[in-house]
């Protein structure tokens, strides 16, 4: 039995988070970002409302009120960031351990179901802050829900519900973590079937009442990528289509083939855990229908965000699907609880962290490399800016023309990576619809108009060209327009 003396427990947790994602202290920006940068765009609170993402916008609005630079924003996301996460593993840890006699056993498990591969995607976004608020929200809503399974005080269901509220209005993609959990405590606090549906009913509760609320506010104010009355069957259609290409292959934050391989090994070490137990037969099978019954509400509920949205528009990433990252540490600590062996426990105990150690080198290597790949992507976009800034410079104190226009070609077929840098969470900027003029804004402090491209410019300086990269001829500027060609990278 190994113990952890509480008092060096939460600076631990700390120093493995700052380990984690302190490469992004260096501030590094999403293609969102630049949106929210330019001239403090309202636009993108605006967003944030319609999402009934309320904390979120309030954060933000706060801010800029307060006149915080970019830099100002993003350091203050960060600290809130890293703090939530700390305490997110801290609270987790202080209720599994009255389950697991091994305090470092428990630590681990805490953190691999907290920092799981999904997370890295929430930390690249500069409401970072924001996103690990929600998890730890929901954290401390699941220990008001296992609470209240102890001690069957009403009050801890009401405090679970208002922390679940908090929880939707900073980051829906998170919630589903409240119920993977919950199902775990509810399997160790409920013997008969009748009590799991009973305790399951109780969560769902927990869970559905706040998301309700936020799905009104969310229609109230109007959103075109939420709606009702969808087809059923096309939903279930693409639910199973995003399982097969993204869940199972792990979003391409890792070679699909290892990712696979990675959630069956530690599947087949679950099955062989509770099949090894010297319980009776019948209850190593009740044993294996609770640990579906923990991927079943995991799964079932990392997806339910998508249900509500229009096919068209609906999509998962791995920051609406971080519960499912979590499964891994979730079957283990079903094994770890709820299949008692003391004859090869310790095999069990080593095994266990063995395998968590190699994930969480895994996932500390491929997160730092996304880490690096995002400053790289940042500084060649503001280079190729900084770059078409100066020639702007030129050109109007050269005319005396005054830039005010752009026109964006090839915008379609353009390439959202650079050569070498293309895992998907690394996106150039200055070729997103969504982010282009306002990268331009920021880094040159300009404020331009979208106009309509010219023919003759296109069959004059743009049909025939075979540019492999950036080249300032693909910026021509005429009058106040600049006109702006983009080209894919091979």
């Amino acid at each position: 039995m190994i113990k952890i003396k509480d008092k060096n427990i939460l600076c631990l947790f700390g120093i493995i988070v700052l380990a984690f994602f302190g490469i992004f202290i260096k501030m590094n920006y999403s293609v969102d970002t630049y949106l929210l940068f330019a001239s403090q765009n309202l636009e993108y609170i605006q967003e944030y409302i319609r999402s009934g993402r309320l904390l979120t916008a309030l954060m933000f609005r706060i801010l800029q009120l307060m006149r915080f630079s970019p830099a100002g924003m993003y350091t203050v996301s960060f600290i809130i960031g890293i703090v939530c996460a700390t305490f997110s593993i801290y609270i987790l840890y202080n209720v599994l351990k009255k389950y697991i006699k091994n305090d470092m056993l428990t630590a681990i498990i805490s953190i691999v179901i907290i920092i799981n591969p999904f997370i890295i995607e929430l930390w690249l976004f500069i409401e970072m802050g924001i996103m690990m608020l929600s998890i730890l929200a929901c954290i401390l809503a699941y220990k008001s829900f296992d609470e209240y399974l102890e001690m069957h005080d009403i009050k801890k269901i009401y405090y679970s519900m208002l922390l679940m509220l908090i929880a939707m209005f900073s980051y829906q993609g998170t919630v589903a973590i409240f119920i993977a959990l919950s199902a775990v405590s509810i399997i160790l606090h409920s013997e008969k079937i009748i009590k799991i549906a009973k305790n399951t009913i109780i969560a769902l509760i927990c869970y559905g009442v706040p998301t309700l609320i936020n799905f009104l506010l969310i229609m109230l104010i109007g959103n075109s990528r939420v709606g009702v009355g969808k087809n059923l069957l096309q939903t279930i259609k693409f639910i199973l289509l995003i399982t097969k290409e993204q869940l199972i292959k792990g979003f391409g934050l890792y070679n699909s083939t290892l990712f696979i391989c990675i959630y069956f090994f530690a599947f087949i070490i679950s099955i062989f855990f509770i099949f090894n137990s010297k319980s009776r037969f019948k209850v190593k099978l009740i044993n294996i229908l609770k640990f579906i019954y923990i991927i079943f509400m995991t799964y079932i509920f990392t997806i339910a965000t998508i249900i509500p949205q229009d096919i068209k528009s609906a999509v998962m990433f791995p920051r609406n699907s971080y519960a499912y990252g979590s499964i891994i540490g979730l079957m283990f600590l079903f094994i770890t609880i709820c299949i008692n062996n003391e004859d090869n426990v310790k095999l069990k105990n080593t095994l266990i962290i063995a395998v968590f150690v190699i994930l969480l080198i895994m996932e500390f290597v491929q997160f730092t490399t996304i880490g690096i790949n995002r400053y790289i992507v940042n500084y060649m976009d503001k280079y190729i800016i900084l770059q078409i800034d100066n020639k702007i410079d030129d050109y109007e104190e050269q005319t005396g023309n005054k830039i005010e226009n752009v026109a964006i070609y090839n915008l379609e077929n353009s390439d959202i990576f650079y050569s070498d840098i293309n895992d998907m969470i690394n996106v150039s900027a200055k070729n997103e619809e969504m982010s282009g003029r306002a990268i331009l804004e920021l880094f040159m402090h300009r404020k331009l108009e979208n106009t309509q491209q010219s023919p003759r410019i296109y069959n004059e300086y743009f049909k025939d060209n075979n540019w492999q990269m950036f080249d300032l001829d693909q910026i021509v500027l005429e009058g106040n327009t600049m006109h702006w060609y983009l080209i894919g990278n091979n």
